[in-house]
């Protein structure tokens, strides 16, 4: 029993279990934290360094690798798939929004206060999703 009890203590050392209702995501999340502990001792036994690295150390450097990862990974994909940004339009200048505006219905000219940074055509945040330029 002493392992199994040293073991659980290891894994509530950062709970991420109580956070979530969700009994799908605590299983997940006890699998992680499982697979973390277990990565420790492995590289508590392996490690010749008088002092290894704590549980701390390998969980900061662990997403540390991941958010790089995902980063190179999204660059590369920005630079092969250009899509248009939203930004502010200068001195709080507004144009019609170039889907949702519809000057012809009454009450249908929606105005924007940004704009699409490819085609500078008026546009609304929540419309970027369906935004195509015509560039």
């Amino acid at each position: 029993m002493g392992g199994v009890d040293q073991s659980d203590m290891m894994l509530y050392a950062y709970l991420n279990e109580r956070r979530t209702v969700k009994y799908w995501k605590k299983v997940a999340f006890r699998t992680v934290n499982s697979m973390f502990v277990n990565a420790y001792i492995i590289n508590k036994q392996n490690t010749n360094a008088t002092r290894p690295l704590t549980k701390y150390q390998l969980y900061v450097q662990a997403v540390e690798s991941l958010v790089d990862d995902y980063l190179e990974s999204a660059a590369a994909r920005n630079d092969t798939n250009e899509k248009p940004g939203i930004k502010d339009m200068d001195n709080n200048k507004e144009n019609d929004c170039s889907l949702c505006s519809d000057r012809k219905q009454p009450g249908g000219r929606e105005r924007s206060r940004t704009e699409c940074t490819k085609c500078h055509l008026g546009l609304h945040g929540t419309c970027i999703a369906r935004h195509k330029c015509k560039n």
